[in-house]
């Protein structure tokens, strides 16, 4: 339960503190007085949205802390989950205490905190959804929501484990629809590109590439195009090389000549070796010489071939942009790949069909026991709050519900609910938006007081759920109250006096001029204070012996 709550620079709020204790408690107050400025503390602790407007004028920092004892065993998954410890409290070691705490500067800035730990926004949200409900006045129009009812059956049916698997597979088959959905777009676009890419790789498939080839091509192209003169050029050279008068005859006949003169040479010896190792290379020149006059000849044929291969090469790079034969290749495998990854893609959209239709008959057969016992649990909900709402003067009235089934898939099964009620005898049951305000209220204490029966939830919270009653009616919704409060804490907004008696604590929310500004405050009622505040709710403001002893006779059966 919420053991102690402290609210600083908040709104009108410089420093509070309140301390609740378990069972019914009552909370009033003239209208402006604060009320809403407390349940939006409350909310901000529950991790609604801040906003830095909410920081006192002056101040650069609010804080809202809540202190919440209780046995919080079903807790401990949560809190492993999050790496956060649990705190014991020291009077009462069976007892678990978690703090709450959410700061907020005047920059926006937000912090949350669980047991002095910083956690993210959602922890919060989670974590507080398992502690506390808080039913605001506008709350009152979630009966006509579809989700609304259908959480109030699936509560009441005990539908949680069936409709947690049901969102898993739920999960699952959204996210494979995605996927198709993916692979289709793909597929489409593939297809329109697919007659180009396959014409762009059969052009490069047939044109038969291998690496380095336009380089040897260019080489043989060149000795091809300048074939006469190379050839006139050996020959000529081969000439002055190896003819009766060309150089290596005349080394030779140089040789002959040192030698007549060897005794007079003392460096005959490394002459003659020079010369020979000049004869030596002249004539592995003239011998390469020969080689390439009998490698080259005049082949216009060749010619031909060879140039309009090249011209093919180099028109399929400049087409596609790109500067190597090598590079062609590379892009003649991607294409390839592309091609035969558009040929699988038909295989894997089947395969992602056939898990989707195996999803949907799991999620068909899911949906139709939510959808049973949905409806199976309809009468025991139509009985329980006719016999409450009677208790309420509404003797005659009668709320069920109608489910529709979907032709798709929602997040909850393929159900639409939506309560139908009856204010009157033999009355046409209506949907619930014709309803009154004050039908409404009573309405929504009775499936409140059935919800929370099915709910792991130690403190309920609500902000005038009495709009649009009075006088026993008041009282009798006083009396469920008490009667909710048996096994949770439960505060009640109120500007009724017939319910304020009714409380274990009764606080009050006043306005006061301090330091030039108007600040809020709150202080538990004693007995006698109690009296004298029901007597002015009685009386509006006119103080009677009257109104005072009406209210002791209010407190007095609060008792009874």
């Amino acid at each position: 339960m919420l053991k102690h709550l402290h609210i600083q620079n908040y709104a009108l709020i410089q420093e509070l503190d309140i301390d609740f204790s378990n069972g019914f408690s009552v909370m009033t107050g003239e209208t402006g007085a604060g009320k809403s400025i407390i349940l939006g503390a409350l909310n901000l602790l529950m991790g609604a949205r801040a906003d830095s407007k909410a920081v006192s004028e002056g101040q650069h920092k609010c804080i809202v802390e809540g202190v919440f004892e209780d046995d919080y065993t079903y807790l401990n998954t949560f809190f492993a989950d999050h790496d956060l410890d649990f705190e014991t409290e020291p009077d009462s070691p069976a007892d678990m205490q978690i703090i709450i705490r959410r700061e907020l500067t005047e920059q926006g800035k937000s912090r949350a905190f669980i047991n002095d730990t910083p956690v993210a926004l959602t922890t919060i949200k989670d974590l507080s959804a398992n502690l506390i409900d808080i039913h605001s006045q506008h709350q009152n129009l979630l009966m006509g929501n579809s989700s609304f009812c259908q959480q109030l059956l699936d509560s009441v049916a005990d539908n949680n484990d069936l409709l947690q698997r049901y969102r898993q597979l739920y999960a699952q088959y959204t996210k494979q629809n995605a996927l198709l959905q993916q692979l289709k777009e793909e597929k489409e676009k593939a297809e329109k590109e697919a007659d180009y890419k396959q014409f762009q790789f059969n052009q490069l498939k047939e044109a038969r590439l291998t690496p380095g080839e336009l380089q040897e091509l260019e080489k043989e192209q060149q000795l091809l195009q300048n074939a006469e003169q190379i050839l006139q050029t050996a020959d000529t050279a081969s000439l002055l090389l190896q003819s009766d008068n060309g150089i290596l005859a005349s080394l030779k006949t140089l040789t002959g000549t040192l030698k007549n003169i060897s005794p007079y040479l003392p460096q005959e010896a490394q002459i003659l070796e020079r010369i020979n190792s000049v004869t030596i290379e002249l004539k592995d020149i003239a011998a390469e010489i020969d080689s390439l006059a009998q490698n080259t000849s005049v082949n216009p044929e060749r010619l031909t071939a060879i140039t309009e291969r090249a011209d093919l090469i180099l028109g399929l790079m400049l087409k596609h942009k790109l500067q190597t034969d090598t590079e062609l290749i590379e892009l003649r495998d991607q294409l390839q790949q592309e091609l035969q990854s558009f040929e699988q893609s038909d295989e894997q959209i089947l395969k992602i069909e056939k898990e989707i239709a195996t999803l949907q008959s799991q999620l068909t057969s899911l949906a139709d026991k939510l959808h049973k016992r949905r409806s199976d649990i309809v009468p025991t909900i139509s009985r329980t709050v006719g016999a409450t709402i009677a208790e309420l003067a509404m003797p005659n009235a009668k709320l069920t519900v109608s489910i529709t089934q979907l032709d798709r898939f929602t997040p909850t099964g393929i159900d639409s609910c939506e309560f139908l009620f009856a204010a009157n005898k033999n009355q046409t049951m209506q949907s619930i938006t014709t309803a009154s305000g004050g039908e409404l209220s009573r309405l929504m204490l009775t499936i409140k007081s059935l919800l929370a029966e099915k709910k792991t939830l130690p403190t309920l919270i609500f902000d005038e759920i009495d709009t649009g009653v009075s006088g026993e009616v008041a009282f009798r919704m006083g009396r469920i109250m008490q009667q909710m409060s048996a096994n949770r804490q439960l505060l009640c907004i109120t500007h009724l006096p017939q319910i304020a008696a009714l409380g274990k604590q009764h606080f009050i929310v006043y306005k006061k001029d301090l330091d030039n500004r108007t600040r809020t405050f709150i202080k538990q009622l004693s007995a006698d204070e109690r009296v004298e505040t029901i007597a002015r709710m009685l009386s509006a403001d006119n103080l009677t012996d009257a109104a005072i002893e009406n209210a002791k006779e209010l407190l007095k059966n609060s008792n009874a």
